[in-house]
């Protein structure tokens, strides 16, 4: 009895059959498998199309102007540069993943399942009338397939970077253009893309396959590039309110009175951090923008009673002002003292999973960015984020 054949093992077959862990012969455009199921085939185009140029670093802080409007979608992040997508065409592993998004509950629970209906239904109903929602569905269930199967999740998580530039190259033209018949698809992907913005990694292959980790200035401008994602949402609703209202389930948050009587110890955080914040400002107007950065900060802080805490952690980062934006832009003592608290919070996110460590990358740039003599008032958001452990 003949031996079988042996087979070298290539790195270079599509991305369908490395998802499916099957062998692929590599045929160009389509693999035999993908001819002979009838189903597009695709080929992971970092090592081929990009393979040929430099890396794209992140550019330098210093570089990077304010976007002008939450929705500047140039600001969009992508953790590639222009990455080259194949629209209009979709394959079997993508209806698996819309199957995925359908029928996993992997969205954070909420109060009486009241978001259940529209994110798994009333959410796929719309994105088969609106190509750009369909793709980020497909990039969020991806990334969230890639998080629970690790044998395939550099191939699964290039699909979803696929559909996620996609999504974007196709809501380009929306945004300066909502109307009554696009505006609920429109703040559906708003929202994805920032679980999406939150769940890729930060980190990105170069031409030869070495990981790029980003440096701690690009990882300030990425967490920047969420902060647009979320006012971005705000701006939406607030244009669309009237064509928007059967997401009403989304907005109803209770959100603490500014008066509010906090438990002692959350006081005396919030008290620490009002008194560091002032005592580092500079000018009255600082000063009143600071104040009202933390007076919503309360408004918006997850008290132990309140139901839905992540909405209301994810909600204060929409009221944030555009001068509170620039304060982080350029590494404000005071702005990055805020953020870190709220990376805090976002660290205790454990019902979202998109967020991951993101929380805790937040409170260790702000440690990095941060000159000496802060070590007192960062102690707390540290511990919170488990970089150092209570003596």
């Amino acid at each position: 009895m003949p031996s079988r054949r042996p087979h070298t093992k290539s790195r270079h077959g599509c991305l369908e059959c490395k998802a499916r862990k099957v062998k692929c012969n590599q045929d160009k455009p389509a693999c035999a498998r993908c001819t002979r199921n009838e189903q597009s085939c695709h080929y992971d185009m970092i090592s081929g199309k990009l393979s040929s140029r430099k890396p794209s670093p992140g550019p330098g802080m210093d570089t990077i102007p304010l976007a002008k409007s939450p929705w500047s979608i140039s600001r969009l992040p992508s953790p590639i540069d222009q990455l080259e997508t194949q629209r209009g065409r979709f394959t079997a592993f993508d209806l698996e993943l819309m199957h995925h998004y359908s029928t996993v509950g992997f969205l954070p629970h909420t109060p009486n399942g009241s978001q259940t209906h529209i994110w798994q239904k009333l959410a796929p109903e719309e994105a088969f009338k609106h190509r750009f929602l369909l793709h980020g569905i497909l990039a969020i269930a991806a990334l969230h397939k890639a998080r629970h199967d690790p044998d395939t999740a550099p191939e699964i998580t290039m699909l979803a970077i696929q559909h996620y530039t996609t999504a974007i190259s196709l809501f380009r033209p929306v945004i300066t253009d909502i109307h009554p018949g696009n505006a609920v698809a429109a703040f559906m992907l708003s929202g994805l893309l920032v679980c999406i913005s939150w769940a890729l990694p930060l980190a990105h292959p170069d031409s030869v396959g070495n990981i790029h980790m980003l440096t701690t200035d690009e990882t300030l401008q990425h967490i920047l590039d969420i902060l647009q994602l979320l006012r971005g949402i705000r701006e939406i609703v607030d244009s669309s309110w009237a064509w928007t209202r059967q997401l009403t389930p989304i907005f109803e948050l209770a959100i603490n009175d500014p008066d509010a009587v906090f438990p002692p110890e959350e006081e005396a955080i919030l008290q620490a951090l009002q008194e560091r914040v002032r005592a580092e400002t500079k000018t009255s107007a600082e000063r009143d923008m600071y104040d009202d950065m933390l007076r919503q900060f309360r408004m918006f802080w997850p008290l132990e009673h309140r139901p839905y805490a992540h909405g209301l952690v994810h909600a204060w980062s929409t009221r944030i002002s555009d001068c509170f934006m620039k304060a982080i832009l350029e590494k404000k003592s005071e702005a990055l003292l805020i953020l870190a608290y709220h990376g805090a919070l976002l660290h205790e996110l454990t019902d979202c999973w998109w967020v991951g460590d993101k929380g805790r990358v937040i409170i260790q740039t702000v440690e990095d960015l941060l000159p000496p003599g802060y070590e007192d008032i960062m102690e707390w958001p540290k511990l919170r984020g488990g970089l150092i452990s209570k003596t």
